[in-house]
């Protein structure tokens, strides 16, 4: 997870003094789990978005590069990946939310 640090600006109202402070937030949207991992059957990742969050999951294969890419329902917390979609090998899973990677997880299919 990501912390973002923001400054405030305070000005009181009776005598226009400002104020200044730092807050630091976190962002708990995230991928919680890849399971199985490794995986001989389908494979279930398990997220936390918002339900605003235009967000999708992209399976990509670490040697050739090849990705395939599962919308994300904003009712739910989870996207099953079929077997067919993955040879053996080594997956990165990206978590994007607004055309931005916000969590990658690493899944090995046997």
């Amino acid at each position: 997870m990501v912390a973002k640090k923001y400054k405030l600006e305070v000005i009181a109202e009776g005598d226009g003094h400002k104020d200044y402070r730092e807050i630091e937030t976190e962002d708990k949207r995230k991928i919680t789990s890849v399971s199985p991992n490794p995986a001989s059957t389908t494979s279930q990742v398990e997220y936390l978005i918002a339900p605003s969050d235009n967000a999708y999951i992209v399976v990509t294969n670490s040697v050739t590069g090849v990705n395939h890419n599962f919308m994300i329902n904003n009712q739910t917390n989870t996207v099953n990946i079929p077997p067919h979609y993955l040879t053996v090998g080594a997956y990165i899973v990206n978590l994007i939310i607004d055309g931005n990677i916000i969590d990658t997880k690493h899944l090995i299919k046997q």
